[in-house]
């Protein structure tokens, strides 16, 4: 189904970065006009607590 769906279409409706780069996108995308954006970050279960925590460290930067 990914195949389906073009990667142009894909950055229109979603905000696709990895996580360092995710605050900058948020903000250059969202500033002004919304006050919150909820995220859907796919970890998978048993991921390493890394993969996590640089999620978490990104976002503490940008804040």
């Amino acid at each position: 189904m990914p195949k389906l769906v073009p990667d142009a279409l894909m950055e229109e409706i979603a905000v696709v970065a990895s996580p360092s780069e995710l605050p900058a996108k948020l903000r250059q995308r969202y500033e002004g006009v919304l006050q919150r954006v909820s995220l859907y970050f796919p970890i998978p279960e048993g991921a390493p607590e890394a993969q996590w925590q640089q999620f978490v460290t990104a976002f503490r930067a940008a804040a």
